[in-house]
């Protein structure tokens, strides 16, 4: 099952879409509590790989538009000097936009809403500023 997340910016309302073990009715797909743990889940993973600048496993995580994004904020991190380190991250609320079947797989784009802790770490002397 390939699970990928699509968006505009990190930390902005994502979207996710994701083969489905299915069951909320939408447009004759449904999405289960199960279907939102996992989508939390895939959420802890690419914050996880964004905090260690990790793009081979963004790569099987996102898709190519957000990876495109990851890797300029990345970029631009290290030409300042600077590191992300994300953690407590926690899906606050999943809201189905759409559901369709394809192929034989139901999908389903779903806006995240989530919070996290992310320290933005100077790496030369250590100093961090704290989001939350």
């Amino acid at each position: 099952m390939r699970h990928a997340l699509d968006g505009a910016a990190r930390g902005a309302r994502w979207r996710v879409r994701r083969p489905l073990a299915a069951r909320r009715r939408v447009g004759g797909v449904a999405v289960t509590a199960d279907d939102y743990t996992a989508f939390e889940s895939l959420l802890a993973d690419i914050q996880t790989a964004y905090g260690s600048g990790d793009l081979a496993k963004l790569r099987g995580l996102a898709t190519p538009e957000m990876l495109g994004y990851f890797s300029e904020q990345l970029s631009g991190n290290a030409s300042r000097g600077v590191e992300n380190k994300v953690e407590a991250v926690k899906l606050e609320q999943g809201d189905l936009s759409e559901a369709w079947s394809e192929a034989g797989l139901d999908y389903a784009t779903v806006a995240m809403r989530f919070s996290m802790i992310d320290v933005t770490r100077n790496i030369a002397d250590g100093t961090d500023r704290r989001w939350q």
